[in-house]
């Protein structure tokens, strides 16, 4: 994925390594894998970070799409 910055929202478009698709927080990356933290939905209704963080091997990169969205603080939030 190219020039994604920790904080990011980015959008799984397809099953990867196990992961099902949806919209996650980019973390950061190594030289074999990028850091993700899935989004969820709270009791009221409203879009969180989750608690959750993984990793997903480079070779999926191209499922990631950016959205042009970004959080203030990728490490926070109440999960739901």
């Amino acid at each position: 994925m190219r020039e994604a910055k920790p904080g990011d929202v980015v959008r799984l478009t397809d099953l990867a390594d196990g992961h099902e698709p949806g919209y996650c927080i980019f973390l950061g990356h190594d030289a074999d894998s990028v850091t993700l933290c899935p989004l969820g939905e709270d009791d009221a209704g409203q879009v969180c970070t989750t608690d959750e963080e993984f990793r997903l091997p480079l070779r999926f990169a191209q499922s990631l799409k950016r959205t042009g969205l970004s959080v203030d603080d990728a490490g926070s939030g109440d999960g739901p």
